[in-house]
């Protein structure tokens, strides 16, 4: 009796085992899809929802980097988060000096604060500091809790101008850093113009003189995005940080090596090879990266069937199902469907939600992204930090 007791439980035991293999085998199937479109691209670009609350993307997001670094020999992973605290890790990690927590702080709240990215944001540091990829952010705005930013960039900065300037501009600098304002120091555009000063001739002066070494090149590329920053202000915002973050992606693989090859982790709207067909006066940086890369540049969205998505409890929104992601997986018990740019034009224009859940458009998305990964249930994201 006991030995058919055990055979049953032998046998739903091997069942079950069988089914987690099998689920595993179908879902490594579905990224493997991914992978053979992306692996000889010299540019992958992921996407995800604008408002970064996707769970469930976030953990697709990590398997394809990782795949793409061990099996496809990609180099460098770039993040929409601001330029000036990477650079400082960039440093430190030459050196092996650099630290998890460091990491996490260039990537910024937004994501590095996330339950799936602890182990992710370990596996970029052993890689980084093994000098296996470079890690960098391509975002010339400023970022909230950066301690480099906050304590060291205004005087780091600074250096470059003459000594009546140094002084009043490191000091004008560090306020805005760390935003010290009050009515009694208050920011108005007398402060603006304060600062536009300092930043203007910081740029001129740190062109000027130049040093043929690694530090001042990327404090002159830190200088050159804070100008760029004060430009966002004027208008066109959009626009202008697009256009800068792709700038900053043509600066990074100019001084890498020839056979670099990088993913850039971003939303999906600045992802995109074009928003016309949904906004004729936007232009996100997959366009300007399309127009210099071309078929050696790929960019994929995500969206999904069903599930919620949101970053906080009170936030949590519940997604509507629309055309193109019941298609996807109307015939399909896959928990993962890829979407190829043939599979997309296929489908012509239909109603989709790859760029902002329950912002459902109606466009061959084909022009907009060269594929779509479309999950079966989203999450919303669960934050430990």
């Amino acid at each position: 009796m006991k030995n058919y007791v055990f055979m049953i439980l032998f046998s739903i035991y091997a069942l079950n085992g069988n089914a987690v293999s099998k689920s595993n085998k179908v879902a490594k199937h579905n990224l493997d899809s991914v992978i053979n479109d992306t692996c000889d691209k010299k540019i992958v670009l992921l996407g995800e929802d604008s408002a970064h609350g996707s769970g469930k993307t976030m953990e697709t997001k990590i398997e394809i980097v990782k795949r793409l670094i061990d099996e496809c020999g990609f180099s460098s992973v770039l993040f929409e988060s601001p330029v000036y605290e990477f650079s400082n890790y960039a440093r430190l990690a030459s050196k092996n000096a650099a630290s998890e927590d460091q990491l996490a702080q260039s990537i910024g709240g937004l994501w590095s604060n996330a339950k799936p990215m602890i182990p992710f944001i370990a596996f970029l540091h052993n890689k980084s500091i093994n000098g296996q990829i470079r890690i960098a952010g391509i975002d010339s705005q400023f970022g909230a809790n950066q301690p480099f930013s906050q304590e060291l960039l205004s005087a780091k900065l600074s250096k470059y101008l003459d000594k009546r300037k140094q002084q009043s501009c490191e000091t004008e600098l560090y306020q805005y850093l760390n935003w010290l304002y009050s009515k009694e120091n208050p920011y108005n555009k007398e402060t603006l113009l304060r600062i536009e000063s300092c930043v203007s001739a910081m740029k001129s002066s740190s062109h000027e003189g130049l040093l043929a070494n690694a530090e001042n090149t990327t404090d002159q590329f830190m200088v050159d995005n804070f100008y760029k920053l004060l430009e966002f202000a004027k208008g066109n915002y959009f626009n202008l940080r697009d256009k800068a973050m792709a700038e900053n992606v043509n600066w990074h693989l100019s001084n890498s090596t020839d056979n670099d090859k990088v993913i850039i982790w971003c939303a999906t709207i600045h992802a995109a090879k074009t928003l016309s067909p949904l906004s004729v006066d936007r232009i996100p940086m997959g366009y300007y990266l399309k127009q210099i890369y071309e078929d050696k540049m790929i960019s994929i969205g995500f969206s999904a069937l069903s599930g919620q998505y949101g970053r906080t409890a009170s936030k949590i929104k519940n997604i509507e199902p629309v055309a193109m992601e019941k298609n996807a997986l109307s015939n399909s018990a896959e928990s993962i469907k890829y979407l190829s740019n043939k599979d997309l034009k296929r489908l012509g224009s239909i109603k989709g939600q790859p760029i902002q859940y329950n912002n459902i458009k109606s466009v061959n998305w084909s022009s907009i992204l060269d594929g779509i990964i479309v999950l079966r249930n989203e999450k919303p994201l669960e934050n430990i930090r």
